[in-house]
């Protein structure tokens, strides 16, 4: 059996058609000033399936899913504004009035029927996308637990609805067991519990940059006076004047924005002092993902030494910073890389005959924090080499081998001008940076390895075309020759010399060594042997 399947394209003449019947019937009812409970429960039923249709079709037509948190806080504030301005527009068209004396209020011109009739949609139209993309910001970093509450708040919500259609009571939260709309009381008290308890999922706040945090926190204090006004501005007496369900629904979703946007409001605040803290660490965190991305893609030391100071020095923001390596084969020290070094500063780097800080890194293998820098303090003359210096942080750059690299070093102007954080992530970058080295040098081993698997590949060919291609054929006899090197290339030599006297002249030899020079030996051999051999037939002479 083929699953029943429901048209995009029928949706918005169903949608209208939702629209259209209870507001026949409610000019019918103002006219007729008949109230009929059956065609009651029908007109709610109607404005209750085209809330659901509405809902149906935006999650067919529309992905909010994919949109980031920044775009659908802006359709949120988009909506919101949309919503006011149809109310506005609609007020200024036809003025309505109610008699608030009567539950459920009653219109008292047909302006104000159309009235009711427009709001209640346009509030459905707006607050279910509004609903939406608060069910997006509530479910990022979800866990089980999310979707528990939202689906109980849901069906808490539905059964508010439903229990207010049949009541047709107010909400008191009185709890009157003798007043049929204690079960109002109780369903709705559920839902403003599970409302409190959804307010407090709004871990995206935490993940927002500080100058989004500082600017959401200012528009959320304009949005919780626009949502607070809200409902005494557009559906106080309008929505519930035309559906119960219409207004069950808005009355709840007012709850749920007012306290929600409310405790946002209060999460920003709270996050707002930690939120340079929480910039400087993701900064961090992207700042190690780029360079790891480089390491797998470069193998160029002078690049990688560049990048590596360039990079840690964004993060850092130090007002000096370089990088220093170990000559080849030296135990020399030069600046491989700097950030705001002058060239007269680089290449005056190193004074002899003074206590050197490297020196003191390397011994303990550990990192270094000099938060003052003084003229009695015992690196005093790195002042000496740069007047500026007030505080440095140092670490070691040390193999997996144990063999130290060298050292990256960052300073400030200013003295405590580094915090134990500013260590740590100098580390990271100095181990990234052992770790970049030790893959480019490998890289570099491993090209040599293949370009001398290559040279010998092609010596071997050579050597095998020294050698006879084919054994002679002599007097019946049958010869054959094969001979196996120990490496690609070898010394090892035989050949043939046909003599015109009917001689069959055999060469065999082994020439001292292995390898491309025993090879090269054997090559020489050979050229000698065939010169002589011309001249000389006796072996004795030849030899």
């Amino acid at each position: 059996m083929m699953p029943f399947r429901f048209s995009k394209n029928l949706f918005l003449p169903l949608l209208l058609l939702l629209f259209i019947l209870p507001f026949g019937y409610d000019i019918y009812r103002f006219y007729s000033d008949m109230d009929i409970q059956t065609l009651n429960y029908v007109s709610e039923t109607l404005t209750i399936l085209f809330g659901l249709l509405y809902f149906v079709y935006l999650q067919k037509s529309f992905s909010f899913t994919d949109k980031s948190i920044q775009d659908n806080l802006r359709l949120f504030v988009y909506l919101l504004g949309v919503l006011y301005l149809a109310v506005i527009l609609a007020q200024l068209m036809f003025t309505p009035s109610y008699s608030i004396a009567d539950f459920p209020f009653l219109p008292e011109t047909i302006s104000s029927v159309i009235y009711s009739n427009l709001i209640s949609n346009i509030a459905i139209l707006t607050m279910v996308p509004i609903l939406i993309v608060m069910k997006g910001l509530i479910y990022h970093k979800r866990t089980r637990r999310s979707y528990f509450f939202m689906r109980s708040l849901v069906i808490a919500s539905a059964a508010t609805i439903i229990s207010a259609v049949i009541t047709r009571s107010r909400f008191s939260l009185e709890f009157d067991v003798n007043d049929a709309g204690i079960y109002n009381d109780v369903f709705l008290s559920i839902v403003i519990a599970l409302i409190f308890l959804q307010a407090f999922r709004n871990s995206w706040i935490t993940y927002l940059s500080r100058k989004e945090k500082v600017t959401y926190f200012f528009i959320s204090l304009f949005l919780f006076w626009a949502v607070y006004y809200l409902y005494d501005f557009s559906f106080k007496f309008s929505v519930l004047s035309h559906s119960f369900a219409a207004g069950v629904f808005v009355n709840i979703t007012w709850y749920f924005l007012v306290v929600y946007v409310l405790f946002c409001s209060i999460y920003l605040l709270l996050h707002l002092p930690t939120a340079r803290v929480f910039d400087r660490k993701m900064q961090e965190l992207a700042s190690l993902h780029d360079l790891s991305r480089v390491i797998s893609s470069e193998f160029d030391s002078q690049k990688l030494v560049r990048l590596l100071t360039e990079m840690a020095n964004k993060v850092i923001n130090a007002d000096a910073m370089w990088l220093e390596l170990y000559r080849q084969n030296s135990e020399e020290l030069y600046i491989a890389s700097s950030q705001n070094l002058t060239l007269k500063e680089t290449t005056d780097f190193g004074i002899s005959g003074r206590l050197s800080l490297s020196e003191e890194i390397l011994q303990s293998r550990k990192s270094i924090l000099l938060n003052e820098i003084s003229k009695n303090h015992p690196y005093a003359y790195l002042q000496e080499w740069k007047a500026d210096i007030a505080s440095i942080i140092g670490a070691p750059l040390i193999s997996g081998s144990g063999k130290p690299l060298g050292f990256l070093f960052a300073a400030r102007k200013y003295r405590f001008g580094f915090y134990p954080d500013d260590l740590a992530m100098l580390e990271a970058y100095a181990n990234q940076a052992v770790i970049a080295f030790d893959n480019a040098s490998l890289l570099k081993e491993s090209f040599e390895h293949e370009r001398m698997e290559e040279e010998l590949r092609i010596a071997r060919e050579v050597q095998q075309r020294l050698l006879p291609d084919k054994t002679p054929q002599f007097n019946g006899v049958a010869i054959e020759a094969m001979t196996i090197t120990a490496y690609e290339v070898g010394g090892d030599y035989y050949d043939f010399i046909n003599y015109s006297d009917n001689k069959l002249g055999l060469i065999i030899g082994d020439v001292s060594g292995k390898g491309t020079s025993a090879a090269f030996y054997m090559a020489e051999a050979k050229g000698i042997i065939q010169s002589l051999s011309k001249t000389f037939d006796q072996p004795r002479e030849l030899l």
